[in-house]
């Protein structure tokens, strides 16, 4: 087929968009939403995101470590142990303030706040459909 005949199967414009209310008995959206998690699930959730952005910035710091020459006082297995050690701690204690913020994301991403608890509305989905006679 050439191109032509491709763009004559092409409609002659955007589709229609018609917004549609969202229905509270939509018996599939619920089953997206699911059950509310508990306290318990949270805070384990929350916990293994922290833990993994401890690791991801410890291997951060560490792969910026090994990026610079070594010289000086520290360069010796003992300091190589000491400043990984360092490095763990201080990605620890980062990924426990915020750090960057992947655990608080993949927190957001896991458990997204519900539509009934916002002070705003929510926006109707919108359905497309075709034009008429096509």
């Amino acid at each position: 087929m050439d191109i032509l005949g491709i763009q004559s199967l092409i409609p002659a414009g955007p589709p229609k968009a018609i917004p549609v209310e969202p229905s509270t008995n939509d018996a599939a959206a619920s089953s997206r939403l699911g059950p509310e998690p508990t306290t318990a699930e949270r805070a384990k959730f929350k916990k293994a995101a922290t833990e993994f952005e401890s690791f991801l910035l410890y291997y951060m710091l560490k792969t910026m470590r090994e990026a610079v020459p070594k010289s000086g006082l520290l360069d010796s297995r003992v300091g190589d142990t000491y400043m990984s050690l360092l490095d763990q701690e201080v990605a620890n204690q980062a990924a426990k303030q915020g750090g960057f913020g992947l655990a608080k994301t993949l927190e957001h991403q896991m458990f997204p706040p519900r539509l009934d608890n916002s002070s705003f509305p929510a926006a109707p989905p919108i359905k497309f459909i075709e034009e008429e006679g096509r």
